[in-house]
């Protein structure tokens, strides 16, 4: 799933001043060269609906036959419903899935062996007690025979310590596979939240840009009659008519950019795209400013990342002391793992630093983003306000029902840095859920 960028609020909302200008000379307006400029547009609109009607049916023929895949019909989705889908019912997590219970399984065969190995073991020593007794009891033995015996015994001491290397590694290789596991679980949930809110955020930014399309058409009707009144010079309403058809464009394309967005989106989650089809608004009305309640050493120590490099540390001691322990190492070969022990333990200490940074920055954007929601709620109040003097000044007939229009986009705009704002908080307190659970982002 690609990541969505966001639109942004700055959607050219400006609107320019209807200066009065010296009256017009005399010219008519370049009316021809506007016609072609709509006339390519609409053949280039054509073109667009042919390009769109047959990438559907691309879409439709790959879904359905080239991938053997069956989307579910759906009219709306939830968040939960989203996250629990990206979780179970994506194509690609589901690969995912199977490749993990492929290793799962492996790993279950592997701790059903633990018992048969360690009986091995038992097995390899107690028969290498007996190979002792009987050389040390052999008096009569011949030296051939007692070489034999040694040369078994030294063989049984390699295959216990073989045994015992497998095991441990088998050991350290089921836990991090377990630490990988759920940290890419929570990774999955973080994802699918992000995006859910993206689209949300990208449909509301579409509507403000729709908004703005339509005051521009109203702002140019006005604009015309005052040119016809030779009120606005030829220059001025030529400009306008061009940004207004730029800005038509612009809309189309952010459009049929959100639709490809949800068509990708839906199709990750198994769902089958149609018009109607709409992410249902997420509940933002009780933030609340989240303080840290857990110990910042707690939250590293328990964090996925920091138990991997605990498992890490682990297995290379056990590596250096079965070198130690091996009569045929050599002081360079110990000097070497005593230098990888070194290593992975400089490795923890660095680690634990970048999560403790990491574990700070994060509480801190959480206190910024509660901030900013909260001076995104009172400009938004503020703006209503504002716009409620307006309505009472167009009654009184102050002001015209033009301006008193155009004026509520101040309005809608408030209330759409006002939703990102929440949204952008919302996600915030989900990294911070994510940080309870075992997964700290570095920004490694």
């Amino acid at each position: 799933m690609k990541k969505y960028t966001a639109l942004g609020l700055a959607f050219m909302l400006a609107m320019p001043a209807m200066s009065t200008a010296a009256l017009a000379d005399g010219t008519e307006p370049e009316e021809t060269e506007i016609e072609e400029v709509v006339e390519n547009e609409n053949e280039n609109e054509n073109e667009n609906v042919e390009n769109e009607e047959t990438t559907e049916d691309t879409t439709e023929e790959t879904t359905e036959e080239g991938t053997g895949l069956e989307l579910e019909e759906l009219d709306s989705l939830s968040l939960e419903e989203a996250v629990e889908r990206a979780l179970n019912n994506s194509p690609m997590l589901i690969e995912m899935k199977y490749q993990t219970e492929i290793l799962e399984s492996q790993y279950g065969d592997a701790n059903h062996n633990f018992r048969d190995l360690e009986r091995d073991i038992k097995d390899l020593e107690d028969t290498r007690e007996d190979l002792r007794d009987m050389q040390s009891s052999g008096g009569g033995r011949t030296f051939q025979e007692r070489l034999a015996i040694q040369n078994q015994l030294e063989l049984i001491d390699d295959k216990i310590k073989g045994l015992e290397d497998a095991l441990e590694n088998l050991k350290s290789g089921k836990a991090t596979l377990a630490y990988n596991e759920a940290e890419f679980e929570e990774s999955v949930k973080m994802t699918a939240t992000a995006n859910f809110s993206q689209l949300l955020m990208t449909k509301d930014q579409l509507g403000l840009q729709r908004q703005a399309y339509q005051s521009k058409e109203k702002e140019m009707a006005v604009l015309k009659l005052q040119y016809d009144l030779g009120m606005v010079s030829l220059d001025d309403y030529n400009k306008n008519r061009r940004d207004l058809l730029r800005q038509k464009t612009d809309l189309k394309k952010a459009e049929e950019q959100y639709t490809k967005d949800m068509v990708e989106y839906t199709l990750d989650l198994g769902i089958g795209y149609h018009a109607a089809f709409e992410l249902e608004p997420m509940e933002l009305d009780n933030l609340e400013l989240l303080e840290q309640e857990t110990e910042t050493s707690e939250l590293v120590e328990n964090s996925f990342v920091y138990k991997k490099q605990l498992e890490t540390i682990s297995l290379a001691e056990y590596t250096r002391d079965q070198v130690y322990e091996d009569d045929d190492s050599t002081s360079f070969q110990k000097t070497e793992q005593d230098l990888n022990v070194e290593l992975e333990k400089e490795k923890l200490v660095q680690l634990k630093l970048d999560l403790e940074e990491a574990i700070r920055t994060l509480y801190h954007d959480v206190a910024v983003g509660y901030q900013a929601l909260e001076d995104a709620e009172l400009d938004y109040q503020y703006a209503k306000e504002d716009y409620e003097i307006l309505r009472k000044q167009y009654e009184l007939g102050l002001i015209s029902r033009i301006n008193y229009e155009l004026a509520s986009t101040s309005v809608d705009q408030a209330r759409i840095a006002y939703e990102g704002a929440k949204q952008s908080y919302f996600l915030l307190t989900k990294q911070v859920e994510m940080l309870e659970a075992g997964v700290i982002q570095t920004g490694a």
